[in-house]
């Protein structure tokens, strides 16, 4: 699901539901050894897992490293960053974390994007590549479990 905002800014925003326990889908979110097991990264760098903590996540080809600044961080239930990469400016990358018996309903939402040419490439290219890490996260996690 996207949609358009206030001033044409758009959201990539979905619900997916994972079989496993909100700490088990928190910790592919926030160990740096279990993200590079769904995302596209070979390492991850944060400074403190805290709001106000900057990360650097280290691609290891020619591709720039991506990362940012944690915005909102409530254990088990809430991840918000500053998300720095091939956007013209900086967007918000959010999770939120809802455990519905077996199963955790994972939100994600990464805006704003912006109206434009260069801003639709993106935004289509991010729409395709959240959902596709977000499924990648879920086999990660439901493995675990």
């Amino acid at each position: 699901m996207s949609h358009s905002g206030a001033g044409g800014f758009r959201a990539i925003a979905f619900d997916i539901h994972i079989r496993a326990s909100t700490e088990a889908v928190w910790s592919f979110l926030m160990d740096p050894d279990k993200i590079p097991r769904w995302h596209n990264y070979v390492r991850v760098d944060v400074d403190r897992p805290e709001v106000g903590g900057r990360f650097r996540f280290i691609c290891g080809d020619s591709d720039p490293d991506d990362g940012g600044e944690i915005l909102e961080l409530e254990t088990n239930r809430k991840l918000s960053y500053r998300w720095s990469s091939s956007e013209p400016e900086a967007t918000v990358v959010e999770y939120h974390l809802e455990p519905q018996g077996e199963y955790t309903k994972l939100s994600f939402k990464n805006s704003p994007f912006k109206e434009g040419p260069d801003w639709d490439k993106l935004y289509e290219a991010d729409y395709r590549g959240w959902v596709d890490l977000t499924l990648k996260l879920k086999q990660a996690a439901e493995g675990q479990s």
